[in-house]
């Protein structure tokens, strides 16, 4: 107790304290200007090491040394009696209070008023990638998003490499059992805006948010990361990594890792495995990829897609050579070739060449893929292409049965034939993987209706463009839900003077369906012709103009002419989901359709969502 009440009278345990809270705020003040200046980041481990080396010093000299109004003298040397230890501590207090302030008031900040920057490039937009923001779903405590990380680097090309770097650390994430990680989709509708990331994370049901930015210069890298709660926007951890290029695997290795143990998540050995084998580990392929990825979404839309996606192939063509097991690459290669084969004013011979190049990629994207489900994926496509379908219902009950998040292009064709229940449950699973990607919407709400719950419908449309506004997508299924509601009407009113932003056969698709089902027939087919008058609509249209304004020669013609072409049974279906009539053509008109469906083992008819007045089969 003597050398308590010593420590006391002499101000050190006062000086201890105050040396502790100026020290973390002298470390918050050297954290900012090491990210601010672009200083490297083993200034702030010095700063550090010095505060904890002068901390016993400092004590000392409190110890040996008393402040007095003539300036510093040895405490040995002093009266007792002339001592003012006691005026000096008062001050030490009312300068400890303070500090304590400057820190409260800087928590107060960063939690309730402190708005994250998100990158500044361009938004990626697509008629097949549709977002915007809004409230998705309660996220549960092992969630996460990760964002694209910003471009900081003088040369806007590197973009492509931070984006590449966001998407790998998003894939080894996605390894861990117990984490839900939110899809690239969704994470990435956010690039170029300016949002607090508590509402990006709420949007996207999302408990916690990791942000950074990338500095590439030559052969050095300096990336920033920070995992942010996305319920008070509390910093969970953050990180300033000073690398050479050649260890920029070894960072987001780190950054993963980090990030798990931020979230208390422990590995198991096969979750450590999955993550150290996931992803390219190639710079050059990761760029490259992320090239052809932006080119093929800005592709759909575009006057001159098949150029886009010709120069999207490119990329990924050099993706590939850099690393030949990037199934990722194969697998977007076949968009190309499948709008080839889907595009009935292409000549036969070059279709079906294109068909033989689309089926040789989805091989390859099969044999190299990593994981099940991808695999799965790619075989659920593979077989809608392919003039064997009886493996479609066990390769699809294995894909229903799968962990993960990836999914193929072609799994809407399963729509009108396979269990509606385990279709149902699939595409909520994609909302819960990623959120803003509203092609899982419309699928739901289609689903929905066929089980007979138009209500539930109603509301999947209603959150869905609460969340993106008017999509291509949500048009097909608010289309539908106000057929089945009687509001057929009301939907002309809309449409009359709306800007479609779609192509002009889909658009007008849009007023020829309410038209129908209103029995103004004529109307529906003069819209018709005078669209085909601009230029020719596609088979899709026209088979299912001809079916709901109760032209059934017509129909089975042109679905006959569809079914003998290349991918004829999977544009047929397309047909079907689209027409929402149930039947549009006979069975019989279409021998290639009938034994696919016989080898899958699927009945005909498909269910009828909604019964127009002039289709009287």
């Amino acid at each position: 107790m003597g050398l308590f009440t010593e420590l006391k009278r002499r101000n050190v345990i006062r000086v201890a304290v105050a040396y502790i809270v100026a020290s973390w705020l002298l470390l918050q003040a050297t954290e900012v200007l090491v990210s601010l200046l672009e200083l490297p980041s083993s200034i702030g481990k010095g700063v550090v090491l010095v505060l904890v080396l002068g901390f016993l010093p400092v004590l000392g000299f409190a110890w040996a040394f008393e402040l007095t109004p003539e300036g510093l003298k040895r405490e040995s040397e002093i009266d007792r009696s002339q001592s003012v230890t006691q005026q000096t501590g008062r001050k030490l207090n009312i300068l400890t209070i303070a500090m304590l302030v400057v820190i409260a008031g800087y928590f107060f900040w960063e939690s309730r008023i402190k708005a994250p920057v998100a990158t500044a490039v361009p938004e990626v937009t697509s008629e097949a990638v549709e977002q915007a923001p809004a409230r998705a779903a309660v996220p549960d405590d092992k969630s996460i998003a990760v964002l694209p990380f910003v471009n900081m680097s003088a040369d806007p090309e590197n973009e492509y490499f931070a984006d590449g770097l966001s998407e790998e650390i998003l894939n080894q994430l996605a390894q861990v059992s117990g984490l839900r990680v939110i899809g690239r989709t969704s994470s990435f509708a956010f690039k170029g805006q300016n949002r607090d990331l508590r509402e990006i994370g709420e949007t996207l049901g999302a408990a916690t948010v990791l942000e950074g930015s990338v500095r590439r210069q030559g052969d050095k890298v300096r990336v920033t990361a920070q995992l942010i709660a996305s319920d008070d926007g509390a910093h969970l951890w953050s990180e300033n990594f000073d690398r050479q290029m050649v260890d920029v695997f070894a960072i987001q290795d780190e950054i993963a890792q980090r990030v798990v143990d931020a979230m208390d998540i422990v590995l198991d050995e096969d979750s450590r495995k999955a993550m150290r084998e996931v992803g390219v580990r190639d710079v050059d392929a990761f760029i490259a990829y992320q090239r052809g990825f932006k080119k093929m979404i800005d592709a759909h839309g575009s006057s001159d897609m098949y150029d886009e996606l010709l120069a999207a192939n490119e990329f990924y063509d050099q993706a590939i050579a850099a690393v030949p097991d990037f199934a990722q690459a194969w697998s977007e290669k076949t968009d190309y070739y499948a709008h080839l084969v889907l595009d009935a004013q292409i000549p036969v011979l070059e279709r079906e060449a294109a068909l033989r190049t689309m089926r040789e990629l989805q091989d390859t994207a099969i044999e190299t893929a990593r994981d099940d489900r991808r695999r799965l994926t790619v075989e659920v496509d593979r077989i809608f292409f392919s003039e064997d379908w009886s493996r479609l219902p066990g390769v699809l009950e294995s894909l229903f049965g799968s962990e993960g998040c990836a999914d193929g292009n072609w799994m809407e064709l399963a729509l009108p034939f396979a269990p509606p229940e385990q279709l149902l449950r699939h595409y909520q699973h994609r909302i819960e993987c990623d959120p803003l990607f509203m092609l899982s919407y419309r699928q739901v709400a289609v689903l929905q209706v066929q089980l007979g719950n138009l209500e539930a419908a109603r509301e999947t449309v209603a959150r869905a463009r609460a969340l993106a506004g008017e999509t291509r997508w949500l048009r097909g299924a608010q289309l539908l839900v106000d057929l089945r509601s009687g509001d057929a009407e009301q939907r002309l009113r809309q449409l009359r003077d709306e800007s479609q932003g779609l192509s002009s056969d889909r658009g007008e698709l849009g007023r020829i369906l309410p038209l129908a089902a209103l029995g103004r027939v004529d109307e529906a087919r003069e819209i018709a012709d005078a669209a085909n008058a601009q230029e020719p609509i596609s088979a899709l249209s026209a088979i299912i103009t001809h079916a709901v304004t109760g032209d059934r020669d017509a129909a089975n013609a042109a679905a006959m002419s569809l079914d003998a072409g290349p991918g004829g049974p999977a544009e047929l279906i397309r047909v079907i989901n689209m027409c929402f009539c149930g039947a549009p053509f006979d069975l019989e008109a279409t021998p290639s359709l009938a034994a696919r469906l016989a080898e899958a083992g699927w009945s005909w008819p498909p269910p009828k969502l909604f019964d127009y007045p002039a289709k009287a089969w």
